[in-house]
């Protein structure tokens, strides 16, 4: 048995810092918007029916998506008046918006085919089902066969130019991806003959997404179905990284569900390409939403945006497993409970050094007086003592975070959310290397890289 799992062995007591809840909006540093939810007193336990297990470790999902409430409803109605005022009216002279359309076709390398508009190609737009920060989202019926439309709207601080390289830089990447837990994008065409409003054809998932299932349950997800949605969650993270893409934005708003309980990612409004074909995939500056941001963006320096995005799957699943935020800023000084998450890993990590250098002192003693049984009994003595003490004091600071976790989850997310990025795995380690990723069980057959 290793030292970090003899000292992570025992269940320590639930921490006594306050959680932030799932209900609460996230606050997107590029994008600040409510996101609309039920309070908290809405809340329920599991239903049962939406995840079945069945013999040999299978399961099936059977989700449906939520339908909207009237609280949900009134901040709809609020957020379209405050877009009012963020955009105007958005008229534009036939000159300009043509101007405009040449503009992004040339981008994109297309000639204008004679089904040039939305409700020419793809018919009209039904009901809402969602809201970005630039507009709403919409489905669409054609030939029996459900798409999600994307509206994009240009802001009246926005100008052409920024307006025309934001929609296409989403588009080119987004519709590059093919990969089963990543959302499939079709096409990128005006609203109509007249709009200005431009709309991104996607796939449509009819299980809602993976917010709107945590929040249903107060308690989170059970693991057999946490683990499943978060090794999709990585194969689609490899995929992603794999071509050189960081996402940037990994939060469960954009994890969308079908029916069956195919996970896949959206929205590359802030993704990334390295042409370069860089190693280290160095960024600066803070993107995404503030509790799934990596400790290393709110510093002054150039990061590894991959390593960002593996923080980022960290957090998604303990927020899977806990139905709760970790904290709402990993900034030290900043936030409560990130102080208690340093803490308690200088806590394990302080012990393991004290482990591993009584172990060599003990081991050399040993070697010397040729005393290998002795050492291996004071050895596993040093392992009970150093679990006694992590025991007893992250009882007394309440700080153990993982709490609940299974041995297996709970190593890897320790890695997956270490604030030294460079200590962290890549994709392809936590789906290839880890031992209990390897045996979590997905309802999903295996896609290839």
């Amino acid at each position: 048995m290793g030292v970090f799992q003899t000292l992570f062995q025992s269940q320590q007591q639930p921490s006594s810092s306050s959680s932030y809840n799932m209900a609460e909006p996230n606050h997107n540093i590029l994008q600040q918007e409510v996101s609309p939810s039920s309070p908290t007193s809405q809340r329920h336990s599991m239903d049962t029916s939406r995840f079945v297990m069945h013999g040999n470790h299978q399961h099936s999902h059977h989700l449906t998506s939520p339908t909207p409430s009237k609280l949900s409803s009134s901040l709809n109605d609020i957020m379209d008046g405050w877009r009012g005022l963020l955009w105007g009216d958005n008229k534009m002279s036939p000159d300009a918006l043509q101007e405009e359309r040449s503009a992004v076709d040339t981008t994109l390398k297309r000639t204008p085919s004679k089904s040039y508009y939305l409700d020419q190609k793809w018919g009209n737009c039904q009901e809402i089902i969602g809201r970005g920060a630039y507009g709403k989202i919409r489905v669409i019926h054609k030939n029996e066969t459900f798409y999600a439309v994307k509206e994009f709207r240009k802001k009246n601080s926005e100008s052409p130019k920024r307006f025309i390289q934001r929609i296409t830089n989403e588009y080119q990447i987004a519709s590059s991806l093919h990969h089963k837990h990543v959302i499939q994008t079709f096409d990128l065409l005006p609203l109509n003959e007249t709009s200005p409003i431009y709309c991104q054809v996607m796939e449509y998932c009819d299980g809602g997404d993976l917010f709107a299932l945590i929040f249903e349950s107060a308690d989170g997800l059970i693991p057999a179905e946490a683990n499943c949605f978060f090794k999709q969650l990585m194969q689609g993270v490899d995929y992603l990284h794999h071509h050189h893409i960081v996402h940037r934005d990994l939060k469960p708003e954009n994890l969308l569900l079908s029916s069956n309980g195919c996970l896949k990612i959206s929205d590359f409004d802030t993704a990334l390409v390295d042409e370069h074909d860089s190693k280290n995939h160095q960024q600066a500056g803070l993107v995404g939403s503030e509790p799934y941001i990596a400790p290393e963006q709110f510093e002054p320096y150039e990061y590894d945006a991959m390593m960002a995005d593996i923080w980022s799957c960290g957090i998604i699943y303990m927020a899977m497993r806990t139905g709760n935020q970790m904290w709402q800023v990993a900034k030290q000084g900043d936030d409560e409970d990130y102080d208690r998450y340093i803490k308690f890993r200088q806590l394990i990590d302080g012990e393991r050094q004290k482990v591993k250098r009584e172990r060599l002192q003990r081991r050399q003693m040993a070697l010397e007086n040729q005393c290998d049984r002795e050492w291996t009994e004071k050895r596993e003595v040093d392992m009970i003592k150093a679990r006694e003490a992590i025991k007893k004091r992250a009882k007394e600071d309440g700080c153990d975070v993982f709490h609940g976790l299974e041995m297996g989850p709970k190593r890897l997310i320790y890695r997956m959310l270490d604030p030294n990025p460079n200590k962290r795995p890549t994709a392809k380690e936590v789906i290839n290397s880890n031992e209990w990723m390897v045996n979590v069980v997905t309802c999903q057959p295996a896609s290839s890289t």
